[in-house]
């Protein structure tokens, strides 16, 4: 393995507030130092929820996704479940609420692909992934959300089409679609988590 040069965090110095929409988001300005002394008075942070997304597989082999209109994009989506951590809640408990909630089904097992901060330098949350197997139907999905979405169940030439199509319009979608189907990466990062 080759040599790493020791490289430092930056440090906080100050924190404060400047636009707060809870439970959406927060915008933040950091004053920071920065390991050779430089300080910078105006590093802009934008908070926002952690979240869950969920590739997950039905007893049939197939994928579960939803399509959707994400206002973000501005544009019909595909997406996988997923959803929004509440307060206080640990990942895998989000992800199998978002999985119930978007489709109405239960996982007989879980796997965890990590947790990855959504922007470099801003923050604006974390992802968390997670393939969902031998999903199964336990009731009728209560989504709650705004969208108007369409369950939909692909098998794999189906999803790999869509991707290769541009169905997928969202960055953390297609970053778990591509660890999802990279299994020399699966071996490495995915752990059992129930």
């Amino acid at each position: 393995m080759r040599d790493k040069k020791k490289l430092e965090n930056w440090a906080t110095l100050d924190s404060r507030t400047v636009l707060s929409a809870q439970p959406y988001l927060d915008v933040r300005i950091e004053r920071v130092a920065l390991p050779d002394g430089r300080v910078v008075d105006d590093f802009y942070q934008v908070d926002v929820p952690d979240f869950v997304v969920i590739f997950a597989e039905a007893e049939d082999g197939r994928i579960l996704v939803i399509r959707q209109y994400k206002h973000g994009a501005k544009q019909v989506s595909l997406t996988f479940p997923g959803g929004d951590l509440n307060e206080a809640e640990a990942p895998l408990e989000a992800a199998r609420r978002e999985l119930k909630e978007e489709t109405g089904h239960a996982a007989r097992s879980w796997l965890s692909l990590g947790n990855y901060a959504v922007n470099g330098n801003q923050g604006c949350g974390w992802a968390h992934y997670f393939i969902a197997k031998d999903c199964h139907k336990v009731c009728e999905p209560e989504s709650g959300d705004l969208e108007e979405m369409e369950i939909i169940a692909l098998g794999g030439d189906e999803i790999f089409a869509a991707a290769k199509d541009g169905e997928f319009k969202l960055l953390p979608q297609m970053a778990l679609f591509s660890l999802v189907t990279h299994p020399e990466l699966l071996a490495v990062i995915a752990v059992e988590v129930g």
